[in-house]
């Protein structure tokens, strides 16, 4: 549940623990958000103090650094973040990093451009240009791997992906990209098929 408006802004070590997922989660909020992309483990890392592993199939349970109480709490920084507006969240972005979309659910605190929760539950990868990201081929693997659909990112307006991911809509621009590919006779790096088929001739 929301809890009041949180205008804090410590830094946050963003620690938290793999659990079941949750049953429900109706009541939750969305957010952009940024990883590290962990080679040695193939998995996401958060990109924070805490470097959180991120699980397939897992939801994260936000924990206090400080042990005193059970995360998110008033007054303190504890907390799974997640940022209303994608500059908020841009500047985690970079080469080896994934940038996505996650739900907040449990005692959540808004604020001005984001929110902290007690849980969190990975809902989406987008498809970003390597110079900013991993490249194409990691990203479909990612997405495969936590179950989530990869977008093509079309707004900056976090409720556009809201009613795209409550509603189960599929990526239109990867649809229409990939039919375009077949009608062309290309694979997904532009090679011409046929011609990798016969040779050539």
């Amino acid at each position: 549940m929301a809890k009041n408006k949180d205008d804090s802004k410590p830094p946050a070590y963003d620690l938290a623990e793999n659990v079941a997922p949750a049953e429900d989660v109706a009541e939750s909020f969305l957010g952009f958000r940024s990883w590290t992309w962990d080679r040695k483990l193939m998995r996401l890392r958060s990109p924070q103090q805490s470097g959180t592993v991120w699980q397939p199939g897992r939801d994260e349970h936000a924990v206090c650094p400080g042990g005193k109480h059970e995360a998110a709490a008033a007054g303190c920084s504890c907390g799974i973040y997640a940022a209303y507006e994608v500059l908020t969240a841009a500047p985690y972005t970079k080469v080896g990093n994934c940038f996505g979309l996650v739900w907040g659910f449990g005692d959540t605190f808004p604020g001005d451009t984001g929110f902290r929760s007690s849980y969190a539950r990975l809902a989406a990868i987008f498809r970003l240009a390597p110079e900013v990201s991993v490249d194409a081929s990691q990203l479909r693997r990612l997405a495969k791997l936590y179950g989530v659909p990869l977008l093509t990112p079309h707004s900056a307006v976090i409720s556009d992906y809201q009613i795209m991911l409550r509603f189960g809509m599929t990526d239109v621009d990867a649809e229409l990209a990939e039919l375009l590919r077949d009608e062309n006779g290309r694979d997904e790096n532009g090679k011409d098929r046929k011609q990798e088929g016969d040779g050539g001739r």
